[in-house]
């Protein structure tokens, strides 16, 4: 009874069962020693007995109300057997008593009815438990089955489960249908080789190599291929598990190329301008840092040059400021084609350039870069069909002559450049 209870997850008291086991067992002794009397004793067995197997049977018959499983329907109509049958043979030593005291020499033919009918009954018990403990399990593996399935298909990542030994695919998930684009059926006993899922060879040897090592990778970022031959950055975590007897691989496919792309536009607008897209001030400093220490290493020549354009504020009067950003869009163009690509130019702000150039060796090799520069802004251009001459304001500082750290060297170049302001700009001027 207790034992089913706990099998049911039913919390039952049982402080009257115990006392009635208490006083059953005195009671026998007592009949069986003190005064042996055997008719006594063939009142308190079935009389104890029926008791408790008449709560079996409400128990498995009424008080668990599941008429869908059998086991637990067979259990009750076997304890309402052995209840029925209790009752019978009290009833049979009450109206009869038992004559003699030896069990042995008693030939009551309700006493072997009661034997043979314990033993049949035990036999069909003992089957009804394996009954409910197997529908039991089955239900167990059946509800791990469905929470695995929903879990598997509802998924948002794409699921893989492969053979190991030929890579084959025998199941995907409806997230991989969505990723990857092909259907369930396009995969099925193919290779992720024959698909081409893999976007490059290296991200399929590295989690290769490290599933062979580890039996596992975890969040791994690779390149995924999909059927229209797009490429997803993704995240890929597999394992290896057993399946059937079968060694298997379960890989899972996070698609992160939108997460990718916004970290890296948050990325570039924290370090570039929003307006030209050119570095910003802390970029700027960052780069500087780095053609420092080279500059350094190598004993070579860096200049800094700061860059205002003329009259700027009188072209943003006069045509407003939607014309002014474009006149700033195309002059950052025209400076940033003028350099090399190992140089820098950056916007400060307004119409405020500065430009990092390494690897001077003559004061001719900074002049001429800056009449490069003056030169392409000089072209002439139209801007919402208004046409615009760029002329610009240059200062030169050098590194290690004028400065050996950033900011005395913006401090030289802003000075130059505000003489040739003086001097009427549209030119340049080297710190002294």
């Amino acid at each position: 009874l207790v034992g089913l209870e706990r099998f049911f997850g039913i919390i039952g008291k049982h402080r009257y069962n115990l006392a009635l086991l208490i006083i059953f067992a005195l009671s026998f002794t007592y009949w069986s020693i003190v005064e042996p009397d055997l008719h006594i004793r063939n009142l308190l067995v079935p009389s104890c007995m029926a008791i408790i197997t008449g709560q079996i049977s409400y128990l498995t018959l009424i008080k668990l109300k599941r008429p869908s499983d059998s086991g637990t329907r067979l259990i009750g109509y076997i304890m309402l057997l052995y209840t029925l049958i209790n009752c019978a043979r009290f009833l049979s030593h009450l109206v009869r008593p038992t004559a003699n005291n030896d069990f042995y020499k008693t030939t009551a033919m309700m006493d072997i009815f009661g034997l043979i009918a314990y033993l049949s009954l035990s036999i069909f018990l003992v089957f009804s438990l394996l009954m409910i403990i197997n529908q039991r399990l089955l239900k167990d593996v059946r509800a791990q089955e469905e929470k695995f399935a929903k879990a598997f298909h509802s998924s948002p990542y794409a699921i893989i489960i492969s053979r190991l030994d030929d890579g084959k695919i025998f199941e995907v998930n409806e997230g991989f249908e969505r990723i990857a684009g092909y259907t369930r059926d396009e995969v099925l006993n193919k290779t992720a080789n024959q698909l081409q899922l893999w976007g490059n060879d290296t991200t399929k040897q590295q989690l290769l190599n490290t599933l062979a090592e580890k039996g596992v990778v975890r969040n791994m970022e690779g390149v995924f291929r999909t059927k229209d031959n797009s490429l997803l950055i993704c995240v890929l975590s597999a394992e290896l598990l057993q399946i059937a007897g079968e060694a298997c691989v379960i890989s899972c496919v996070d698609n992160v190329t939108e997460q990718i792309k916004m970290r890296e536009r948050l990325q570039k607008l924290a370090t570039h301008d929003v307006l030209t897209g050119l570095p910003n001030r802390m970029l700027f400093f960052d780069r500087f840092n780095l053609a420092l220490a080279s500059a350094q290493r190598n004993k070579s020549t860096l200049a800094i040059i700061s860059l205002d354009l003329d009259f700027f504020k009188e072209i943003n009067d006069a045509h407003g400021h939607e014309f002014g950003d474009l006149v700033l869009i195309e002059a950052a163009r025209r400076i940033q084609d003028s350099l090399r690509r190992t140089d820098t130019v950056a916007r400060f702000g307004g119409d405020e350039f500065v430009l990092l150039v390494s690897e001077i060796h003559t004061h001719q090799d900074i002049v001429e870069v800056v009449h490069k520069i003056q030169s392409a802004l000089a072209q002439s251009c139209t801007i919402q069909h208004t046409p615009v001459t760029i002329h610009a304001s240059l200062g030169v500082a050098l590194y290690p002559d004028h400065g050996q750290e950033l900011q005395s060297l913006l401090r030289k170049s802003d000075e130059a450049l505000y003489a040739v302001k003086s001097n009427g700009r549209n030119g340049y001027e080297i710190a002294q």
